[in-house]
């Protein structure tokens, strides 16, 4: 994932979280109106969403950011914003194919944001890391053994 979309993704989500801290609520549906769009605003904020209906009388807005989608589900066959907006019962969260919680996401960001690379040289010599134009060194990275595989 992209640093700027995990920023932007990361602020929204602890913004939803001070929302259910300060209303002393856990479950999206008890949330009330104003609530809900705030949270449904703010994401609105970050990236764009996509209303629609399907065929089980269920309503829906949906974000989606690199491998992340945001859904937002509400009664009924709303297609129009302020009509779904006054219908919400439930927020989803999915990385991949994997659904989260608000915690496990916002969880699942920052460990995005703050996790280091580590290089491992497998190679019999050092490699040396030089920047864009090549004319100076970045990092130099000794050897840690050799990768081999045996021939069966």
């Amino acid at each position: 994932m992209k640093k700027e979309n995990a920023e932007k993704l990361l602020g929204w989500a602890r913004e939803a979280q001070r929302i259910f801290t300060e209303s002393g609520e856990t479950d999206f549906l008890e949330l009330i109106y104003q609530e809900h769009n705030e949270i449904v605003d703010e994401l609105i904020n970050v990236v764009y969403c996509e209303y629609d209906g399907d065929y089980c009388d269920i309503s829906y807005a949906r974000s989606s950011v690199d491998t992340v989608t945001v859904i937002f589900y509400g009664f009924n066959d709303y297609t129009e914003t302020d009509e779904l907006r006054t219908h919400l019962i439930d927020i989803e969260i999915r990385v991949g194919g994997t659904e989260m919680n608000l915690d496990e996401f916002v969880a699942y960001l920052e460990h995005q944001l703050t996790a280091k690379t580590e290089i491992v040289n497998l190679t019999p010599h050092e490699i040396t890391v030089y920047n864009a134009a090549g004319e100076s060194v970045l990092q130099v990275i000794p050897s840690s053994g050799m990768a081999r595989a045996a021939q069966i």
